[in-house]
C-alpha cells in the first residue's frame, strides 16, 4: 500500500523574537525557505484587531527591520485616529503623561479607564505606571501579572527595611529569616519563638540566643550569620540614605545572588524588579533630600 508524504504546516512571524531569551532563533523562521524550498509559504497579512493608522505606523517601523521578509499589514476596520507619539525624557515622565492623557480621555471624551489599556515591556516598568495611576486616583488592574508592590521580593525587600528601621518588629522578622533559603528551617524558628515567649523577649533577642534553644548546630550557625548580616545594614543605616541601605540588604542578605544564579527564566524579572525599587527611592531621595517620605507606596505594614 502507497503512502503519501505526510503534511506539515508551520506557523511563525518572522517581525517577532521575543521569546529569545528562552534560546529561539530568528534564523528559524529568516532562512526557513532556504532551507524548505519545497515549502509553499502564505502570509497571513490580514489584521482583524488594529486600525489602518495603528498598522501604517508599525508598518513603517519595523520596515527599517532589512532582514525581515516583506509584508504589509492592512485591516479592513478603517483609518481610526491618528497615532499620538509622546517623546517622555524619562520612564517618570513617561508615566506621568500616560495618566494625564487617561484623565483627559475621561473628561473629555468620557472614556473610562476600564476602556483604556496600558501596555509595557518588562514587569519592572509597570511601577512608574501604578504609582501615577494611584496617585491620580485612577482604577487600575494588572492583568495576567501582580501589582509591583504585592509581588514577593518586593515585599521581601520592604520586610528587610521595616526590620532595619525597627528590629522589635517580629512580623517582618520571621518573614525574612530564612529568605533566600539560608538553612534556617520552621524546626529551628518555632524553637527561637518558644525561646522568645518563655522568656517575653523580642524574636530578634532570642534569635541572639539561638544556641540555648533545640534548633540544630548547623541552624544555630546560620542564625548567628543572618543575626550579624542585620547588625551590619541597621548599622548602616544610621548613616546612609535608604536607597544604599537597600542595596546592602539586597546583596548582603543574599537575594540578588539567588537570583542571579537561578536557573527560573523568571528570576530574572524579579532581579530588574529589585533594581526598580531602589530606582524608586533614589527618585524620592533626589527629590526629599535623602529622606523618604511617610507616604513611600509598600511602606507602613507588616508584610505577610
Amino acid at each position: 500500500m502507497e503512502t503519501s508524504p505526510a503534511e506539515l504546516t508551520v506557523v511563525g512571524d518572522s517581525d517577532q523574537s521575543i521569546y529569545a531569551f528562552r534560546g529561539a532563533d530568528i534564523r528559524n523562521i529568516t532562512e526557513f525557505e532556504r532551507d524548505y524550498p519545497q515549502a509553499r509559504v502564505i502570509k497571513l497579512e490580514q489584521n482583524y484587531r488594529s486600525t489602518q493608522n495603528i498598522l501604517d505606523a508599525a508598518n513603517a517601523v519595523i520596515s527599517q527591520n532589512t532582514a525581515r521578509q516583506e509584508k504589509s499589514l492592512w485591516t479592513e476596520s478603517g483609518a481610526g485616529p491618528d497615532v499620538t507619539l509622546h517623546v517622555a525624557h524619562s520612564e517618570s515622565d513617561e508615566a506621568a503623561w500616560i495618566a494625564r492623557t487617561i484623565d483627559r480621555l475621561g473628561d473629555d471624551e468620557g472614556v473610562k479607564p476600564s476602556d483604556v489599556a496600558v501596555f509595557y515591556r518588562t514587569n519592572a516598568q509597570s511601577r512608574s505606571l501604578e504609582e501615577r495611576l494611584i496617585h491620580r486616583g485612577i482604577p487600575y488592574r494588572v492583568i495576567g501579572g501582580t501589582r509591583f508592590y504585592d509581588r514577593k521580593e518586593i515585599k521581601d525587600a520592604l520586610a528587610y527595611l521595616h526590620v532595619v528601621n525597627n528590629p522589635d518588629d517580629d512580623v517582618n522578622l520571621r518573614r525574612v529569616l530564612n529568605e533566600p533559603k539560608r538553612g534556617i528551617g520552621e524546626k529551628a524558628e518555632s524553637a527561637v519563638a518558644q525561646l522568645a515567649g518563655r522568656d517575653r523577649i523580642t524574636f530578634l533577642e532570642a534569635l541572639r540566643r539561638a544556641d540555648e534553644t533545640a534548633a540544630s548546630t548547623r541552624a544555630v550557625k546560620q542564625i548567628a550569620s543572618f543575626v550579624r548580616m542585620i547588625d551590619d545594614v541597621t548599622s548602616l543605616a544610621a548613616d546612609e540614605n535608604p536607597s544604599v541601605v537597600l542595596e546592602a540588604v539586597l546583596e548582603q542578605s543574599g537575594m540578588m545572588a539567588a537570583l542571579r544564579e537561578s536557573k527560573d527564566l523568571q528570576d530574572e524579572s524579579r532581579a530588574d524588579n529589585l533594581g526598580e525599587l531602589v530606582a524608586v527611592m533614589k527618585e524620592y531621595e533626589s527629590r526629599h533630600g535623602g529622606r523618604l517620605p511617610g507616604g513611600l507606596p509598600g511602606a507602613g505594614q507588616p508584610h505577610r
